[in-house]
């Protein structure tokens, strides 16, 4: 049996993820104003991040039937956050 990679889904993980590494490069923004270091890197950085992890969280609707993945989307989601 033949699944197609739900795209919607697959978007949506990849959002999250971009959510999650904001969270990181907002930290890492934290440790360089400790050092006294140029913060404007890390916040430029967390914002595009920010931007575009919303959008793609949000933008995609995903239906409740959806919202299950498959393990060939998980080895897609995978695979694209590695080369975000």
């Amino acid at each position: 049996m033949s699944h197609s990679l739900n795209l919607r889904l697959i978007i949506r993980v990849i959002g999250r993820i971009s959510i999650i590494v904001t969270v990181a490069l907002l930290i890492t923004a934290i440790i360089a104003l400790i050092f006294s270091e140029s913060v404007r890197p890390f916040l430029y950085s967390s914002f595009i991040t920010i931007a575009i992890g919303i959008v793609l969280n949000y933008f995609p609707k995903v239906q409740a039937n959806e919202e299950i993945i498959q393990r060939k989307d998980a080895f897609f989601s995978v695979t694209v956050s590695w080369f975000y």
